[in-house]
């Protein structure tokens, strides 16, 4: 019996060992135990400036910002930026411009950029609208990038 037992041993081990072994040396299989949510981008709509007060007649929008550098108090500089818009865009103007301000540590304005689709002339006058005055609350190194769009005329709110 023992016999028996011995050689029924010895023929499992002959047909399952050869599995165990393969097993034995294959990467352990993972199970996903946790779903990773996608990455999704923050998307806010663009902020109509001309509803807020009293320019409901020009549809100047905000689009993205950003800052380069070391920037604080960066509001001051933005509105400034959006005082400029709203002064040089006229009724003729359709499209796109994007204003760079760069200011030093005592809140001077050292350049200032525009592009997109704004003539010549209202480049320069953005320039002069950003410039002009005391300087900014804001303090560098750094530039604050704007970006403002004419959108459609609301017919009769």
């Amino acid at each position: 019996m023992w016999l028996q037992l011995a050689a029924a041993c010895l023929a499992a081990a002959f047909l399952v060992g050869p599995s165990l072994l393969a097993l034995a040396q294959c990467p352990p299989i993972h199970a996903a135990t946790s779903w990773t949510p996608l990455r999704l981008l923050a998307v806010k709509p663009f902020s109509d400036l001309g509803a807020r007060g009293c320019f409901d007649d020009l549809p100047v929008h905000a689009g993205p910002t950003a800052v380069q550098g070391r920037l604080i108090g960066r509001w001051d500089l933005a509105s400034r930026l959006t005082g400029a818009v709203f002064a040089c865009a006229r009724d003729g103007w359709t499209g796109d411009v994007t204003i760079s301000a760069t200011v030093d540590a005592r809140g001077n304005i050292t350049d200032v950029l525009s592009r997109g689709n704004a003539s010549p002339i209202m480049r320069s006058c953005l320039a002069v609208h950003v410039l002009e005055g005391e300087p900014t609350d804001a303090r560098g190194p750094g530039t604050l990038t704007a970006g403002y769009f004419m959108g459609q005329r609301g017919g009769g709110r």
